[in-house]
């Protein structure tokens, strides 16, 4: 099996890797979370699910469990 190692840094792998973890929470947010009803305007929206991407990519990239991870969003009060 031939071995293809990537030559960049550690941490740029690690951002790199965080990046398309949080592109991929944010999708995912958008789908389930679509308009939030409280929220007034659309940025406020966007704004809410950047920072809810931004929370669960921290959780999963500190090891975070699944479970550990509803518990702490379930402390989000909407």
């Amino acid at each position: 099996m031939v071995s293809s190692r990537d030559p960049r840094p550690e941490s740029e792998k690690q951002q790199l890797l965080s990046k398309i973890l949080r592109a991929s929470v944010s999708e995912k947010l958008e789908d389930l979370l679509g308009d939030v009803p409280e929220l007034n305007q659309e940025e406020d929206n966007n704004d809410v699910i950047q920072d809810l991407s931004e929370y669960v990519t921290l959780l999963v990239s500190n090891g975070r469990t699944k479970n550990q991870a509803k518990i702490l969003l379930g402390a989000i009060s909407w």
